[in-house]
């Protein structure tokens, strides 16, 4: 996003789960791809918990727009989540 003309490169991503297992994360978001998220990725994530397998969105410059996408997608009864900061 952009604050006074400077990029702070903060990006917002919508998470529908996060699993330790990979298998289980790609399921989850080829269901999705094949509900409408045709956006829907698997990110690994190094966490305080160790490593996790995070299903989530294509990456958005503003909240707002991540938030958008997931009222659509829970409005049709596809997914819930959260959106989060992506560092």
């Amino acid at each position: 996003t952009t604050a006074r003309g400077i990029t702070t490169g903060v990006q917002y991503i919508v998470q529908y789960g996060s699993y330790r297992d990979y298998e289980n994360a790609s399921r989850h978001a080829g269901s999705l791809r094949k509900q409408g998220a045709s956006d829907a990725v698997v990110r690994e994530m190094n966490t305080p918990n160790g490593l996790l397998y995070k299903v989530t969105s294509a990456a958005f410059a503003d909240k707002a727009s991540a938030q958008q996408q997931l009222d659509e997608l829970r409005s049709s009864n596809i997914s819930d989540g959260i959106v989060i900061t992506l560092k």
